[in-house]
């Protein structure tokens, strides 16, 4: 009879302790899904374009220098993160500054932009971070993070267009093309006053691959002030380069170019130099060099080149 009443005193307690445990997790349930619910989501919206929209400072680390709008904008508190989709970046300009050739300000999008950490990371004091990517026509993966002194990045992305891309069109003198895969292995030191990884410090190794990759449109002109033939515009027909797969080594904050050259029907391309790296990014600068060699075919059927070259 003590066996069977220990047995079940026993059998009590655990069915207490499952009610218990199923009250705890009906209460936290209901505090997530209360919580959720009273976010703000249009002023969390409107918070993220103004942070995004502004110019790019140590002040402003998140600014674009572009107006920025978001469709819709989407929280995840299971898998906390966000998902933001219909973004427009409009290139911003100075008024009383008109671009070159008349152009318009120009427009990017984004169909779909995903971001989530993780409860462990939070629970355990880890910043890291997975962003899912869909714009420019293709798709890219980010992982970010901070270990100890330094923070990481790891990214890949897969047929992204490069004439879609923001800054190709205002960095290269005639119209380029092609579609882009590339994958990248990054790290930085991490700036003791905002602990946030430096730029200007940054190392490790880009590589890519642009498939159909064109230059030219057979409209644009090339404009070389100062040289009398090409100070009034040359205009530079489609030209086709085939494959490209290039390399980029970073080190000490500079990204050179380690291997870039390609022989397509139109010519030999390859691009020379370097990008030293800044704090914040968009103010890096451009030091690259690109060389066409036309071949003899291209000569003959593009006569303008032909002259340019003699």
């Amino acid at each position: 009879m003590s066996l069977l009443t220990e047995a079940l005193q026993l059998a009590g307690r655990q069915s207490r302790l499952t009610r218990l445990g199923l009250y705890v997790s009906f209460g936290f349930g209901i505090f997530v899904i209360a919580l959720y619910a009273s976010i703000p989501r249009d002023r969390l919206r409107e918070r993220l374009e103004r942070e995004l929209s502004q110019d790019p400072s140590s002040m402003a680390p998140m600014g674009l220098g572009m107006d920025v709008t978001i469709g819709e904008l989407g929280l995840s508190l299971i898998s906390p993160g966000l998902r933001a989709s219909e973004i427009t970046l409009k290139q911003r300009v100075p008024a009383g500054v008109p671009l070159p050739g008349g152009r318009k300000p120009a427009s990017y999008f984004i169909d779909t932009f995903d971001a989530r950490t993780s409860l462990l990371d939070l629970m355990i004091g880890r910043k890291g971070i997975k962003v899912d990517m869909t714009a420019f026509s293709g798709n890219a993966q980010v992982e970010a993070g901070m270990r100890g002194e330094e923070g990481f990045a790891k990214a890949r992305g897969e047929h992204v267009a490069i004439a879609l891309l923001p800054g190709v069109a205002q960095a290269a003198p005639i119209p380029v093309g092609g579609n882009l895969d590339f994958s990248a292995d990054l790290k930085a030191p991490l700036d003791k006053r905002t602990q946030r990884p430096q730029v200007s410090g940054a190392a490790g190794l880009i590589e890519f691959t642009i498939e159909d990759a064109v230059l030219g449109n057979g409209k644009a002109k090339l404009v070389v002030p100062g040289d009398p033939f090409l100070a009034q515009g040359l205009t530079v027909p489609r030209l086709r380069l085939g494959t490209v797969n290039g390399k980029m080594v970073v080190e000490k904050g500079r990204a050179t170019v380690a291997e870039l050259r390609t022989k397509s029907p139109d010519g030999e391309v390859s691009l020379e130099g370097y990008i030293e790296l800044r704090d914040p990014f968009p103010f890096s600068e451009l030091h690259l060099y690109l060389r066409f060699r036309p071949s003899p075919d291209l000569l003959k059927r593009e006569g303008a080149l032909e002259l340019m070259v003699s």
